[in-house]
C-alpha cells in the first residue's frame, strides 16, 4: 500500500512540501485553484520520482469541495 498525501495549495510553502513529500515516497493529491505551472513542475517531478500526482482543481470556499477532493483521492489511490 502507498502513502498518499493531499497538498492544498502550490505556490510557496505547498510546493516545497509536494516536492519533498513526492521524494519520500508519496504520492500526491494536488489541490489548486489556478496555479496549472506549479501543478505541471510537481506532476513532472512526481514522473522523475516514479511517484504519482494527482491534479485536482477546486475552490475550497465552498464546503461541498472538500468532499470532492477526497472522494477523488480515494477513488484514484
Amino acid at each position: 500500500m502507498s502513502r498518499v498525501g493531499i497538498i492544498t495549495g502550490v505556490r510557496r510553502i505547498g510546493k516545497v512540501v509536494a516536492f519533498r513529500l513526492l521524494e519520500l515516497g508519496y504520492d500526491l493529491a494536488v489541490v489548486y485553484r489556478s496555479d496549472e505551472s506549479s501543478v505541471f513542475e510537481i506532476s513532472e517531478f512526481g514522473k522523475r520520482t516514479g511517484r504519482e500526482v494527482l491534479p485536482i482543481r477546486a475552490d475550497l470556499s465552498r464546503e461541498e469541495s472538500y468532499y470532492e477532493v477526497v472522494e477523488r483521492t480515494v477513488e484514484r489511490f
